[in-house]
């Protein structure tokens, strides 16, 4: 049993409601997917020898990395900070709005990390959840 903060952070991160997380979560993971299996591809053509296809392979892998990480991590960022686009960014002073903006892309990457981690997770447990609820009907 999660404790009401845990449920608090999955609603502040995902959405409120699980159906809510659930539609929320099904497009990013399958990005995740998609960088997964092209970095599976990438491994396993570089143990077979096929080096520049392998090399592609692990480019496009580290840019969906990339954009999967910043999808995660500009939510959970624009959730706590109240950033909603980047034209808020640049309201004052464009050279601010720059460092700043690069501050928030190199956070939203990191933390993103941390919060594509727990969105899988949180994924799977409900879809684990309306699988048990499905088969108990």
């Amino acid at each position: 049993m999660l404790f009401k903060e845990e449920f608090f952070m999955f609603r502040k991160l995902f959405g409120e409601t699980e159906t809510q997380q659930l539609n929320y979560l099904k497009p990013r993971i399958i990005l995740v997917i998609v960088f997964v299996a092209v970095l599976l591809v990438g491994v396993v053509t570089h143990f077979m020898g096929i080096e520049p296809f392998s090399r592609t392979c692990m480019n496009i892998s580290s840019l969906l990395y990339a954009v999967s990480a910043i999808v995660f991590g500009w939510h959970f960022l624009k959730s706590m900070f109240g950033f909603a686009s980047l034209g808020a960014l640049f309201s004052g002073n464009i050279v601010f709005g720059v460092v700043i903006m690069v501050v928030y892309f190199l956070l939203s990457a990191v933390l993103g990390l941390i919060t594509l981690v727990l969105g899988i997770g949180r994924f799977i447990y409900l879809l684990v959840k309306k699988a048990n609820q499905g088969l108990e009907d």
